[in-house]
């Protein structure tokens, strides 16, 4: 995971002009949906900082650990969790948690699997990556969560660009 953080502030700080001629391309692996009961209380949905610049409208979901291949745990969080933008108006646990007396909820769970691969014609090598999205609407609002795993690189040739 180091590695992902360290190659995304590599080509964060670098000029566009030299990424010039990369391209990547995304291939869908495998894609899923399960339904599972998620418990929707006080100590569950949450804003929290934990990964994030700000406080995340956030539900923490145990289940997704057997569901998922990545770890979608938040550095400080109390389980596997989803994430459906910055804590605001409109977008707070009360406005969750007050959209229904029920202390849990039936929901899909999609989660997704790509394959993501980029390079450019004069490197003799390409980088690929998976990518685990989940997202799962609850109460009106549809929560994500994304992880990405450095695969390796290969041959420029076997990635498809």
């Amino acid at each position: 995971m180091k590695s992902i953080f360290i190659t995304a502030f590599l080509l964060s700080s670098l000029s566009t002009a030299a990424f010039a001629g990369w391209k990547t391309s995304r291939q869908q692996i495998h894609k899923s949906t399960t339904a599972i009961e998620v418990q929707l209380n006080d100590s569950t949905v949450l804003c929290s900082r934990a990964d994030y610049s700000g406080d995340f409208l956030k539900i923490l979901i145990p289940q997704l650990a057997g569901l998922t291949v990545m770890d979608h745990r938040n550095f400080g969080a109390g389980a596997p969790c989803v994430a459906a933008g910055q804590c605001q108006d409109g977008n707070m646990p009360a406005d969750v948690l007050g959209a229904s007396t029920r202390p849990s909820d039936v929901v899909p769970v999609t989660i997704t699997l790509t394959r993501v691969a980029s390079g450019n014609d004069e490197e003799p090598e390409c980088h690929v990556m998976l990518e685990e999205a989940i997202e799962i609407p609850i109460r009106g609002k549809t929560f994500h969560h994304v992880r990405f795993a450095e695969i390796g690189p290969r041959i420029l040739a076997d990635c498809g660009l």
